[in-house]
């Protein structure tokens, strides 16, 4: 869930920008390095100790694209 929330907050805080793993490389990649650098020099484990491939980014954002289609599906009036 807090992969898909970053992105998604990026996604709303700038409205120019519509592509979700976009948003996942450029913010919640950089964000999480940046979360295991801390714990580290605090002598912590990694937060995000995970490596997302490509074919990774791709499967989320297919899945991301296709619970927001249903998701509006639903929330549309019945025409």
């Amino acid at each position: 869930m807090h992969i898909s929330d970053s992105p998604d907050t990026t996604l709303a805080a700038l409205p120019g920008t519509r592509d979700f793993r976009r948003a996942l490389v450029d913010e919640w990649l950089p964000l999480s390095r940046f979360l295991n650098s801390m714990g580290r020099s605090l002598g912590q484990g990694d937060a995000w100790p995970f490596v997302v491939a490509d074919p990774v980014l791709d499967r989320l954002a297919f899945v991301h694209q296709t619970v927001r289609e249903a998701v509006l599906s639903r929330s549309s009036p019945a025409g």
